[in-house]
């Protein structure tokens, strides 16, 4: 009789009690994209990584050296060292060209991301841009600027090799 009652409220406390799904009332933790090179005091940002990641998809042609975005009704045309765009078979022209950084294609943050229909933020602070669509968080902070040293393998030979030979003196 016990094992009937327990089983019983317990069947009741279920249906009277809320059923909670803890997916649909946590925040998506943001995602971190550690690329954006910040140039000419514009955030530029990985066009691949930030597009996919807002949802839509890209496509790489190797020939013509065109990416095209699709999201939704909306199609986005670049052509790699140009600032010109189509935009749903509208031309428009970029501020900064689309250029090719570290082997990924790079764009305005503010562009693209709006043209998607995300939200852009910049922290000067931080060094991060934060652009938001749907919920979904993604923060893009800015690479360090790297020197290139022309040369740089045959200045390090030629300081090992010294060093070699005040070694041997001593």
């Amino acid at each position: 009789m016990f094992k009937k009652m327990s089983l019983t409220m317990l069947a009741a406390s279920m249906l009277v009690l809320p059923n909670f799904s803890s997916s649909s009332y946590a925040a998506e933790a943001p995602v971190t994209i550690d690329s954006g090179i910040l140039k000419n005091n514009r955030v530029l940002i990985p066009l691949r990584a930030v597009s996919e990641n807002l949802g839509a998809d890209v496509d790489w042609n190797q020939q013509q050296k065109t990416i095209r975005i699709t999201k939704d009704a909306t199609e986005m045309v670049l052509t790699l060292n140009s600032n010109k765009v189509l935009l749903n078979q509208s031309e428009i022209l970029l501020d900064v060209p689309a250029e090719l950084n570290y082997n990924s294609t790079y764009v305005p943050a503010r562009f693209v991301s709006q043209t998607l229909g995300a939200d852009v933020n910049w922290n000067q602070k931080t060094g991060q841009a934060t652009i938001t669509l749907e919920g979904k968080q993604l923060q893009v902070t800015m690479q360090k600027p790297q020197v290139q040293v022309p040369n740089a393998k045959k200045i390090t030979d030629k300081l090992k090799t010294s060093v070699r030979e005040q070694i041997k003196r001593s």
